[in-house]
């Protein structure tokens, strides 16, 4: 997205189709169910530790989701990592690498954007480009987006493996269900399909290989 946080946790541009930095990958909007998955769509172990999560609303108003990552955090090569709350971690139906003490309170026309723990809060409008920023998603009517905003969903929100990817292709069965969730064109409507069916996955599970649009 605006910014990629490399394996030596430098900031530095990345505008690929696919990306080279930890990515939002999924997204379900619904209490007592909610999660956030992040997806690492490059050969070497990311850590976030460095790293906060927050979530906006419609107006602006900016609410922690991960005011800091624990030490020792890390999305594995091309693997995932689970974000969830103790209100929806006995209901998801796996095990979350971080868990929330407070709701994550994802709504309508929300945004949620993982950022350096120095970052300050982005103003409404594009997140592209701004210091600090590592990636975002907004959906529905949102305050801050990526270009312009995702679909909005009744519960969940997937990221793209690849620019032609659909719901049907992620899903299970699709030609694009183990491709990963790297596609990041710096534009939330175009990275991203609203989903039926959500898939979270933790960072204990089988790495997805973004090989299918290289």
């Amino acid at each position: 997205a605006a910014a990629a946080l490399n394996g030596t946790n430098q900031i530095t541009a990345a505008y690929a189709a696919t990306a080279n930095h930890v990515v939002i990958s999924e997204v379900r909007i619904d209490n007592g169910f909610e999660y956030i998955e992040l997806y690492n769509p490059t050969s070497v172990s990311i850590s976030i530790n460095n790293l906060k999560m927050r979530r906006y609303t419609a107006g602006g108003t900016a609410n922690a989701l991960v005011a800091a990552f624990p030490a020792g955090a890390a999305v594995p090569p091309n693997g995932f990592y689970l974000i969830t709350d103790v209100a929806s971690s006995g209901s998801i139906g796996i095990a979350a690498d971080y868990t929330n003490a407070t709701a994550l309170g994802q709504s309508a026309d929300n945004t949620i954007i993982l950022m350096t723990n120095t970052a300050g809060d982005p103003v409404c409008g594009s997140i592209v480009g701004v210091a600090g920023v590592v990636d975002g998603v907004g959906w529905g009517a949102p305050c801050k987006i990526e270009t312009t905003a995702s679909p909005q969903a009744a519960n969940i929100i997937e990221r793209k493996a690849g620019p032609s990817s659909t719901a049907v292709s992620l899903a299970s069965g699709g030609v694009d269900q183990f491709c990963g969730n790297g596609e990041d064109a710096n534009n939330n409507s175009l990275d991203w399909v609203a989903q039926a069916t959500g898939n979270p996955q933790n960072s204990a599970g089988a790495a997805e290989y973004p090989l299918c649009f290289a």
